[in-house]
């Protein structure tokens, strides 16, 4: 086997994976969609107390409240604000 022969091994082995990824995300980002603002800093609470989350779940959430219009430094504020 020659080095593009093993290259494009790897490089569809990194798409494949990218791409089952982004499809856990999206899974989880309708799994979250539903649950209001104060559930979901409130698990992102735990995730950072507790780690009760999973990150690609941290990450998910943090994605369902930039939809609604949260910067990440609002996030963060707001989930500092529950750990005090």
């Amino acid at each position: 086997m020659g080095f593009w022969d093993i290259a494009k091994k790897v490089g569809s082995g990194i798409v494949n994976t990218t791409k089952e990824f982004n499809e856990e995300l999206k899974n989880l980002r309708e799994k979250y969609q539903y649950e209001n603002d104060y559930e979901l800093f409130e698990m992102l609470k735990d995730h950072y107390i507790k780690k009760k989350l999973t990150n690609k779940e941290a990450v998910a959430i943090r994605q369902v409240l930039k939809e609604r219009g949260y910067s990440s430094e609002d996030i963060t504020r707001e989930v500092k604000n529950l750990l005090s």
